[in-house]
């Protein structure tokens, strides 16, 4: 009777958990896709802005605006977002939507800094002179539309470290620009995620094909670098034009047919200030995903071995005692 005891809880063990296992078990980390679009500004055309927005409506795929809040015009004084009456108009039908976020891309985005990769607003100026220049967008772009963004795009993704800790230390919480940024691609800045992404689109039509066929091989590239989590894929909203200055349908449908192209791949989409994730039953942060593990410590794992086991120690167990309790029984021998 005590080997089946031992024979049952040996079976109730086994199904129960095993012993824990010391090595931690990799998870596939999720991906993430952000849509960019700069240059959004007031006094420009709105159908291909509103076009290309009307993409990411029908795809149900989030896209970070990259405003502009003052750009250059003669005697332009005052908040210019709210100069421009259809677009205001058009902005603030938008601004509650989750699949749009209203990020700011500079204020006057006006080359008055070269740097060593080229054109810059910022590159080199005083900490003082880019941090109230960032500031006044920020308000600019909160009295207009009741939103303060929280992503910073430098115009022409050339800025410094200067930029950075001004944006940061306005409270921005991502600051995108492209993979030329010197010496960072991803990291940290006083709690600012830093981050870098890739052009699509071009004026020309060739062009413009290749930039597509080039951004689904980065894509390829990023589903299997377990270091990054998120790919940014930016462009410019006038890009998707012709010749003439018009909407361009063919460009239109081959932004919708990278869209569907990365469905394919098991991407989730997100807003840069990831508030809005869309493509995946989970809205977790990015940040938080990359190289997770799930460690298996502690935890009860039935394994096949223990389980054949201790099912033959039960069947032996149950044996034994049958054979015992059938077996004739010797009579004390009386003296």
């Amino acid at each position: 009777m005590k080997r089946v005891t031992i024979a049952v809880f040996l079976l109730f063990l086994a199904l129960m958990c095993s012993t824990a296992s010391t090595n931690a078990q990799p998870t596939q980390p999720r991906k993430y896709i952000a849509f960019r679009d700069d240059d959004v500004a007031p006094f420009t055309s709105l159908e291909p802005l509103e076009a290309v927005n009307q993409v990411h409506i029908d795809e149900g795929v989030p896209v970070t605006l990259g405003i502009i809040p003052h750009p250059p015009r003669e005697g332009q004084e005052g908040n210019e977002l709210l100069q421009d009456g259809p677009f205001h108009t058009y902005m603030g039908s938008i601004a509650s939507n989750p699949l749009f976020e209203f990020a700011q891309h500079g204020y006057t985005h006006q080359d008055i800094a070269p740097s060593p990769e080229g054109p810059s607003e910022f590159y080199g100026r005083p900490y003082a002179a880019q941090y109230n220049a960032i500031k006044q967008g920020q308000a600019d772009i909160k009295e207009a539309f009741g939103v303060t963004p929280t992503t910073f795009i430098p115009p022409w993704d050339n800025s410094d470290h200067t930029t950075m800790r001004a944006a940061a230390a306005l409270g921005f919480t991502d600051y995108n620009t492209d993979f030329s940024l010197q010496d960072i691609q991803y990291g940290y800045l006083g709690g600012m995620r830093i981050e870098g992404g890739f052009t699509i689109g071009a004026l020309n039509d060739t062009a413009f094909t290749k930039t597509i066929l080039e951004a689904q091989n980065v894509t390829e590239q990023f589903l299997v670098d377990p270091h990054a989590d998120t790919l940014t894929f930016a462009y410019h909203y006038w890009a998707f034009t012709d010749s003439m200055g018009a909407v361009d349908s063919h460009k239109i449908q081959q932004l919708m047919n990278f869209i569907d192209f990365l469905k394919t791949k098991g991407v989730l989409f997100t807003r840069l200030d990831r508030s809005t994730v869309t493509g995946g039953s989970e809205a977790a942060s990015p940040s938080s995903s990359v190289g997770l593990t799930v460690a298996t410590v502690g935890k009860c794992i039935p394994t096949p071995l223990l389980l054949v086991g201790s099912v033959s120690a039960v069947l032996f167990g149950i044996y034994g005692s049958a054979q015992r309790q059938s077996a004739p029984r010797n009579k004390p021998k009386h003296k």
